[in-house]
């Protein structure tokens, strides 16, 4: 469109020229056949410089071709009959020698590639190493998780200087790949950024039932969590017209100086049926009934079967079911597509039904009757809870010492009052006594509940932040490949070495009866506006990639060498790829097996590589 309507028009074009003398491109190998179109019109005279490298191509999938420089030679100096000189950059100011010396193996066995050898500035370094993992979830983010924490406190690595990369977010029926990471991280309080992702705490899933933990809580009602949940499930309270009913309600009765919440205002407007209809009063009533048994129980139940009791008795447990049995519309579909496959979860912006939630209704097999990442958010609440549980008996501990392990009267009451929790009337005691004094100790009541909100909040992305080698935060990135390319880390570690999840296995396009799934079409083609194509474009995408040579399948394998060449080289001091030796679903019978990348890694020596058990 832009070089049509702008560089189309001869009076422009040439305005165009008379201001631009020299052109750069960077990245030139990711250029796609658009923007090398838009190129050429850009480029009349003057100079032009383009800078890039064939051996990190790896957008073939938006029409990136290893071929673009080839490409670019022919046209500028046979058409234009303009000078090309090219320079050839070989030094590697970031890497460490052995980090370089697997980067090159990846690239051994790619074909039709114009050789090229890096040549490092700085000295080996440590070892690469591989690990082998018992399974693919806990035993691999345990691990990683474990060696950051080593690497932070010992070696004074910050943690913006890591960084996990996947070749993909989600694949099919294994669904996210990147949960247990969070877990794991999450669990040892180690600060993280899903980069283009959501972390756990953002998935719709736990907003929600965060979003009932808050309100539980009587004494922070939480307007914000209760426009959330007021018709999630469905209560046919729609959101957006009876929130600004209930807000404008809420200001104009003031309560002692102050406005009051949104379950207060609702509850007067439920008393005088102001602006509601019968049928929504009722649904608002049983709504306001329902928070409040939540909030009658919050001081009886520990966090995590507090938790399993929201998630059953709000509902969603059964909406979210029914959910992941409806057809994923178009609008909920993945847009992994970004990274270079329809499995990728590189993005999960909340609109609609995001690519993240979608993979949500996917429960592992043995998770019981809950999704994965509230599953990890059960099991988050649990350690939360050990973790308080061991901080107040310390607590307890230095005061006995203190008073010659004498037991004191608080204490000596505490346990009375525990012993006969159910029949003693705590809405008497004030809500401070209640929360610190009686029920903290035995990790229970809002204030366990409230530190563990406050954790959640923490651990928030921020939205489309983007991963920097620069310590901003100091957050561990958690990223796909493709969007961590141009970046680096001290630290990087690559879990999934296996096969069929790097390399990734090669699919073939499906035929839907009117095109290819999946396959590019000219721009000029009706295909773009969802007709039949009349410009047989595969055949002309095919001549062209016999004219780069080699299959699909075999530009499939060499485009994800280039991607294990990019992780690599993301990585300044310490490079770690993990594989894993079993399955922990019991659903996959065949072994996984390891990624033949390790055939192209074995001739090296120990002292460049080194294979490790981590069982």
């Amino acid at each position: 469109l832009f070089t049509d309507s702008i560089l189309g028009n001869e009076i422009l074009a040439q305005r165009f020229h008379s201001m631009y003398s020299h052109v750069i491109v960077d990245e030139y190998q990711d250029n796609s056949e658009a923007q090398a179109l838009m190129l050429n019109k850009i480029v009349e005279h003057g100079s032009l410089t383009v800078v890039g490298d064939d051996d990190q191509c790896i957008y073939e999938f938006r029409g990136a071709s290893p071929g673009n420089f080839i490409k670019l030679r022919a046209y500028f100096s046979e058409e234009k009959q303009i000078t090309i000189r090219e320079e050839t950059l070989t030094e590697n100011h970031r890497s460490s020698a052995n980090i370089l010396k697997v980067a090159a193996a990846f690239l051994h066995n790619h074909t039709r590639r114009q050789p090229k050898n890096l040549r490092p500035t700085k000295p080996p370094g440590l070892p690469v190493e591989v690990w082998k993992c018992i399974n693919e979830t806990t035993y691999q983010a345990r691990n990683i998780v474990a060696a950051m924490i080593k690497r932070h406190v010992e070696d004074g690595v910050e943690w913006g200087n890591m960084a996990c990369l996947y070749r993909c977010f989600k694949m099919g029926s294994f669904g996210s790949l990147n949960t247990h990471m969070q877990k794991e991280l999450a669990g040892k309080n180690v600060p993280f950024k899903v980069v283009g992702g959501t972390t756990i705490y953002e998935r719709k899933t736990v907003l929600d039932l965060l979003a009932y933990l808050t309100l539980s809580m009587s004494s922070a009602p939480g307007d914000d969590a209760f426009s959330r949940v007021i018709n999630r499930p469905s209560r046919r309270l729609p959101q957006k017209k009876l929130i600004p009913l209930i807000e404008e309600h809420a200001k104009s009765h003031n309560k002692n100086g102050s406005t009051m919440s949104f379950q207060e205002a609702s509850a007067t407007m439920c008393n005088t049926g102001f602006g509601l209809s019968s049928s929504r009063q009722k649904a608002l009533k049983g709504f306001l009934d329902l928070i409040e048994g939540f909030q009658a129980e919050v001081n009886s139940k520990p966090l995590p079967e507090l938790l399993k009791h929201l998630w059953e008795k709000s509902g969603l447990e059964d909406f979210y079911q029914t959910k992941k049995n409806k057809p994923i519309m178009e609008d909920e579909k993945e847009d992994g597509k970004k990274d270079g496959n329809a499995s990728d979860d590189s993005s999960d912006e909340d609109s609609g039904e995001s690519a993240s939630d979608s993979q949500t209704h996917q429960r592992s097999a043995t998770s019981g009757c809950f999704p994965l990442e509230i599953k990890s958010l059960i099991e988050l609440a649990e350690r939360h809870v050990s973790d308080w549980k061991q901080r107040e008996q310390e607590v307890l501990a230095q005061s006995r010492r203190k008073h010659g392990n004498v037991l004191s009267l608080v204490e000596l009451s505490r346990n009375v009052l525990m012993q006969h929790l159910g029949s003693v009337d705590l809405d008497s005691v004030a809500e401070p006594v209640v929360d610190d004094v009686i029920l903290a100790p035995r990790a229970l009541g809002r204030s366990v509940i409230r530190e563990f909100l406050n954790c959640a909040a923490l651990q928030k992305s921020v939205e489309n932040e983007e991963p920097s080698s620069v310590n901003n935060g100091g957050k561990v990135s958690i990223s796909t490949i493709h969007r961590a390319k141009g970046l680096e880390w001290s630290d990087v570690y690559v879990p999934y070495f296996n096969q069929g999840f790097m390399p990734m296995e090669f699919r073939e396009d499906k035929d839907d009866g009117k095109n290819k799934i999946g396959q590019r079409h000219l721009r000029n083609c009706s295909a773009i506006q969802g007709d039949r194509c009349d410009q047989n474009c595969a055949q002309r995408f095919q001549e062209d990639a016999e004219r780069m040579g080699g299959t699909a399948e075999e530009r499939h394998l060499n485009e994800e060498r280039r991607l294990a060449h990019v992780a690599a080289t993301r990585a300044k001091n310490k490079l770690v790829f993990t594989s894993f030796q079993q399955w922990s679903r019991p659903d996959f019978e065949n072994p996984p097996q390891k990624s033949e990348f390790m055939g192209e890694l074995s001739q090296l020596p120990d002292s460049v590589l080194q294979v490790i058990n981590k069982y």
